[in-house]
């Protein structure tokens, strides 16, 4: 079915639902528009900062190889 199709058939649907399934779909559309917030600028700005120190220095970064290597050899 397409994309097309289901949206007809979901709308034809919460026309009739009961009000239990439109608090459940309510729900799900709230988390979904929660999980595509906007990164805050403080956020941009540590990433930036952190990008720009690994362009100046990229030798002092670690692979995950060499971190679990570092790990076991303390164990």
């Amino acid at each position: 079915m397409n994309t097309i199709a289901l949206r007809k058939e979901l709308q034809e649907y919460i026309e009739e639902a009961d009000d239990r399934f439109i608090k459940l779909i309510y729900g799900m559309m709230s988390a979904d528009r929660e999980e595509r917030l906007e990164v805050p600028n403080s956020h941009k700005k540590v990433i930036r900062e952190r990008l720009a120190n690994y362009q100046k220095n990229p030798e002092d970064v670690l692979s995950w190889e060499k971190v679990q290597r570092n790990i076991e050899s303390k164990l």
